[in-house]
């Protein structure tokens, strides 16, 4: 048996229409993960692994600290890819 191949073709971002349409077919609870995601570029386990604390309005960044896992059949959290913080800027977008 062999191991399948990895992936190598890029990420293409959704188009900007998709995201207000995803975002309004989730739960209310659930929409903000789309944002989150569109703006910040978060992988899924770290938007669910966002605290406030995570967020420093003064320096306007966030701060990838750690994210959700699901280990057996629990959810733990667990440091981000690689092992490693990164910090993403706020930035202003205004149209």
């Amino acid at each position: 048996m062999r191991r399948p191949r990895k992936d190598r073709s890029k990420v293409k971002p959704w188009p900007r229409d998709r995201i207000p349409a995803m975002a309004q077919a989730l739960p209310d609870r659930y929409s903000v993960v789309v944002s989150i995601g569109a703006g910040l570029g978060l992988r899924q386990g770290e938007i669910f692994g966002l605290a406030v604390e995570d967020i420093d309005f003064l320096r306007r960044e966030v701060v990838v600290r750690r994210q959700v896992q699901i280990v057996g059949a629990k959810q733990v959290f667990a440091p981000p890819k690689y092992g490693k913080e990164r910090s993403i800027p706020l930035v202003s977008c205004e149209r």
